[in-house]
């Protein structure tokens, strides 16, 4: 029995926030843990698509989508076994984010713990809750051992649900994409991998349990 697939996307209204770089090593990650993946460039930037080139292995799949097309992209990925698609999605506001949201079953959007980007990330929450779809915030590239952190996960958890794995600036994160790796190929061992494990463990079982209650009801 083929199973069904299920779509993550992340999603952010506000540049710098790291939502490609989350999405990538994600990608990896839930391959990683036995899913078969592909990563859907959804951002007009193409950065996902740049790593995906660069990159000697065939997995994940790459792939590039619209909003026009999407839901095709993502029909046709099911079709053919694929178990998890993960959207890097536009970085601001454009025509046609309303339909990359509505495609996905769960939404992440990443945030960097300043005042600035917490504030900014209202925007993001404004679209996906009139989507009405699941989300989570992922507090991205923050300082170590920063106050700044416990502030941004306490405002956000004012909006919605935070995930409790925060991952820190690393520079381990920037060299693997150079390089065509996801973090826990370019270092399995190191923080930076650890948390991305940790990261993506908890957005699966968020994913499991809503599924579990959906079948519930």
């Amino acid at each position: 029995m083929k199973l069904s697939m299920h779509t993550v996307a992340f999603f952010s209204q506000k540049g710098g926030s790291g939502k490609t770089t989350l999405a990538i090593h994600a990608a990896v990650v839930a391959q990683e843990s036995g899913d078969r993946v592909v990563l859907i460039d959804c951002d007009p930037q193409e950065s996902a698509t740049w790593w995906g080139m660069s990159r000697e292995r065939a997995t994940p799949l790459m792939a590039k989508a619209n909003p026009s097309n999407i839901g095709d992209v993502l029909a046709a990925a099911s079709h053919e076994g694929y178990t998890l698609a993960i959207l890097d999605c536009p970085p601001h506001m454009t025509a046609g984010a309303a339909q990359l949201v509505a495609a996905t079953d769960y939404m992440i959007i990443p945030c960097q713990p300043t005042a600035l980007d917490v504030a900014a990330a209202a925007s993001a929450v404004a679209v996906v809750q009139a989507a009405k779809k699941p989300f989570a915030f992922a507090i991205n590239r923050a300082p170590q051992r920063a106050p700044e952190n416990q502030d941004a996960y306490e405002t956000l958890a004012e909006q919605g649900h935070v995930c409790p794995v925060m991952i820190a600036e690393r520079r381990a994160f920037a060299r693997a994409l150079t390089g065509g790796l996801a973090v826990t190929e370019f270092d399995p061992l190191g923080k930076g991998a650890g948390e991305m494990r940790e990261f993506w463990q908890w957005v699966a079982q968020q994913m499991q349990m809503r599924r579990k209650r959906h079948a519930e009801e």
